[in-house]
């Protein structure tokens, strides 16, 4: 996650930086065009948080290396699937 960035956060309060962070991490782990509508959904009523979190996607993708996160996503699904697919089975 891009560092608490005086360009991005300036003025913004605690409570505020912790949901931004939260959003951050639900939307970095997802595909990339399930992005957009998801934040649309999550900051419906509040434009300059979908903004925030945009900015912090953005700066993530210039400073991170894409491949890396790219792979990261991909575990992270693969993962999800087979504690699905495994607790289905004890079920």
């Amino acid at each position: 996650m891009p560092e608490h960035d005086a360009e991005l956060d300036s003025g913004i309060d605690e409570g505020r930086w912790r949901l931004a962070k939260a959003l951050f991490a639900a939307a970095v782990r997802m595909e990339a065009t399930s992005r957009s509508d998801w934040l649309d959904a999550c900051c419906r009523d509040d434009p300059a948080l979908r903004d925030l979190v945009s900015r912090l996607l953005d700066q993530d993708e210039r400073d991170g290396d894409p491949i890396a996160s790219t792979v990261r996503r991909a575990a992270h699904s693969t993962a999800c699937r087979i504690q699905a697919r495994a607790k289905r089975r004890s079920s």
